[in-house]
């Protein structure tokens, strides 16, 4: 009988360059999903193992020479010994985003120094967007699994259980051939059941609670812990590289086993509150209605919220009033621009009216509302801006994010980023495929987009404020919401982040 292929899954640390700015990662549900479902596909014929570097060392920021800084476990030798003690047949690095790519290859590059003779597979929405070039420049990397991972990523294990592998059978997969050639197979048809019941034992969840207070600093109740119910979008924003990695399908679970992990989170986490990190929430009323009635039926003391930012507006007075009962207490939505112009641009399913009324209701309905906004399109002028940001001050919501556009690698601006030549290639000290010039645009520098962001964000204070002096205002929106002990301390929060100069999200 042959041994078990041993197969180490690594969640790398992560590097930035703004200090200001919060950068927090929630647990690495991606990586969860494949390591669970390899498990339950292979049973005894795999042993898998998830080595989180960032959340072993989430405590530890180190400023580096080149002015990133690093946070998590990054110390070579101290991550050699530790992928040396797992002796593993195989190694999966996760690469989901194009700003965290230069820490991904670096630890394929240590990997490889470690275990030499380890396969080392990378994965993820980056590494599935910019397949080619990673392959091309980067020998130590032997496989890309693209797009959805599961049933890829375990027909590559039954090629490596086998005398005679055939790679270019496996849907999904990119490789490079004995001759050099990168040979990128055909697409795999996106899974169906996507029921995975996740084993949160691989990770370490105490400390993802701990982790979970930076990552969500808006929450109403502690601990949180985050849940995917679905994957996908229906839609196709110009900024947005999600729907190359699912195909703008949109796929759920079932609301009972949407719950049953609710279940074991609330039982055996003691987690207080849940959030949805889907990218889109209320296509389906039918099925959110579904999922309320479940949470409510289990008359659990637990908050919920959406702050990805779904559609809000394809709600209606009904299920907000039922997200409500089930425990929701903020929305967050995704406006994105104040400009008619810029919505036409970046192709964003908005209607200012409809946004306006559903805030309202929301409002009245004692909701939180937020919502998210980005200036800085590579094309965007500065009457554009100030409409975004005139917009985001009228339209009703308890505060507005402020963010600047990036362009992300499977995302169609990228390739206007290329185009206009606010993307070159990186030097070879950085192992990037690509360098995002400061998210300078045809019209503006980056220093000058931070500057007006940032005078965005106090420009609204000093505008709530003014707003709440008004004794119908404050009497009919924000009173309502603080009544609680738990409204009050929100509300407390809320106030913090405004002080601080707004809610400073990488």
């Amino acid at each position: 009988m042959k041994p078990p292929v041993k197969i180490l899954l690594i969640h790398p640390y992560i590097s930035f360059e703004d200090a200001d700015f919060i950068q927090a990662l929630s647990e690495p549900l991606g990586l969860l999903y494949l390591a669970t479902y390899a498990q339950n596909y292979f049973k005894k014929s795999i042993k898998i193992k998830i080595l989180d570097l960032y959340a072993l060392g989430y405590s530890t920021k180190i400023h580096c020479d080149d002015g990133r800084i690093v946070q998590g476990i990054s110390s070579e030798d101290q991550i050699i010994r530790l992928i040396k003690k797992e002796k593993p047949d195989v190694i999966g690095i996760h690469c989901n985003f194009t700003g965290y790519f230069q820490d991904a290859v670096e630890i394929a590059a240590l990997s490889h120094k470690a275990v030499s003779k380890a396969k080392i597979v990378m994965g993820g929405a980056h590494a599935s967007q910019d397949t080619k070039n990673i392959l091309l420049k980067h020998s130590f990397i032997n496989f890309i699994v693209r797009s959805e991972g599961e049933i890829t990523f375990c027909k590559l294990i039954e090629c490596f259980q086998r005398k005679n592998p055939q790679f270019n059978k496996v849907l999904g997969l990119a490789y490079r051939k004995k001759n050099g050639q990168i040979q990128i197979n055909p697409d795999r048809e996106l899974m169906i059941d996507l029921n995975i019941t996740l084993n949160r034992k691989l990770i370490d969840m105490e400390a993802y609670k701990i982790i979970n207070k930076q990552s969500f600093p808006l929450t109403m109740n502690y601990p949180v812990a985050t849940v995917m119910a679905s994957r996908g979008c229906p839609y196709n924003c110009i900024f947005c590289s999600t729907k190359n990695m699912w195909r703008r399908q949109w796929r759920t679970r079932s609301p009972e086993h949407i719950v049953m992990e609710i279940d074991d989170l609330v039982k055996n986490y003691g987690i207080r509150e849940i959030t949805f990190n889907d990218d889109q929430f209320l296509i389906n009323k039918d099925w959110v209605h579904k999922i309320c009635d479940l949470i409510i039926s289990r008359k659990y003391s637990i908050s919920l919220a959406l702050p990805a930012g779904t559609s809000v507006w394809l709600a209606d007075e009904a299920l907000l009033k039922k997200m409500k009962k089930a425990g929701f207490y903020r929305l967050c939505f995704p406006i994105e621009s104040g400009s008619s112009q810029t919505i036409k641009f970046i192709r964003k399913p908005v209607k200012f009216d409809v946004v306006l009324n559903i805030i309202k209701t929301a409002n009245r309905l004692g909701f939180w509302t937020f919502a998210n906004f980005i200036i800085g399109f590579p094309y965007e002028t500065k009457k554009s801006i100030k409409e975004t940001i005139k917009f985001a001050y009228n339209c009703g919501v308890d505060w507005p994010f402020f963010f600047i556009a990036k362009p992300f690698a499977g995302a169609d601006m990228y390739d206007l980023y290329l185009k206009e030549g606010l993307i070159r290639s990186s030097g070879a000290n950085t192992g990037n495929s690509v360098f995002v010039a400061k998210n300078d645009t045809l019209h503006f520098k980056a220093s000058k987009l931070q500057q007006m962001r940032l005078a965005a964000e106090k420009g609204f204070l000093k505008h709530k404020i003014r707003w709440c002096l008004n004794p119908s205002n404050f009497f009919g929106q924000i009173l309502p919401k603080i009544m609680s002990v738990n409204g009050m301390f929100f509300s407390l929060k809320i106030v913090k982040v405004m002080l601080q100069g707004g809610y400073k999200r990488g």
